[in-house]
């Protein structure tokens, strides 16, 4: 650090700066200064716990027309049934089953 910061064992006027002497800790008073606590916890790890859903289920793609699709209702009669309403917002998957990318 430069001496810009640091003036008489001072660190940015205000904090005082203590060399390690092996000496007994002043704030604990462990007998040679290595300070621990008395039991030592696993780290939190921020956001290793939370579930980031794929792009494919959360992104939306909207509906421009409607769409319509043929379905099979019997051997020989197909219907046409509308799959997707115009100014609908459907899943990206959904979409490439339709044909809309």
């Amino acid at each position: 650090m430069s001496d810009i910061f640091r003036s008489d064992n001072y660190l940015f006027g205000e904090y005082r700066l203590i060399k390690a002497d092996r000496q007994p800790c002043v704030v604990c008073g462990h007998t040679t200064g290595d300070c621990k606590p008395e039991h030592v916890e696993e780290p939190f790890i921020a956001f290793a716990d939370t579930n980031i859903e794929n792009v494919d289920t959360t992104q939306l793609v909207l509906v421009k027309e409607d769409v319509y699709v043929d379905k099979q209702i019997s051997p020989y009669a197909t219907a046409r049934v509308l799959a997707a309403k115009k100014g609908q917002y459907i899943s990206i998957q959904k979409a490439s089953e339709l044909g809309i990318n």
